[in-house]
């Protein structure tokens, strides 16, 4: 966070509300560091999931958001 003026490259940021390693709000403190210094930044939030995607949907959905949009 305290670096993010310094960052160059667009970010993306996935996280979960019921992470059990990562605080939640730590990811969305990032985000709102990184879009307040005018940076491109990305937060997926999932609702239910843990440190990863285990459900069937929000994987798909996960997989859909990643194909490139020509």
């Amino acid at each position: 966070m305290f670096r993010a003026n310094k960052v160059t490259t667009p970010v993306l940021i996935l996280q979960n509300d019921d992470d059990d390693a990562v605080p939640w709000y730590q990811g969305i403190e990032l985000f709102l560091s990184l879009r307040r210094n005018g940076k491109e930044a990305y937060l997926f939030d999932y609702n239910g999931e843990k440190h990863g995607l285990r459900r069937r949907h929000n994987q798909k959905d996960y997989a859909v958001r990643m194909q490139p949009v020509f």
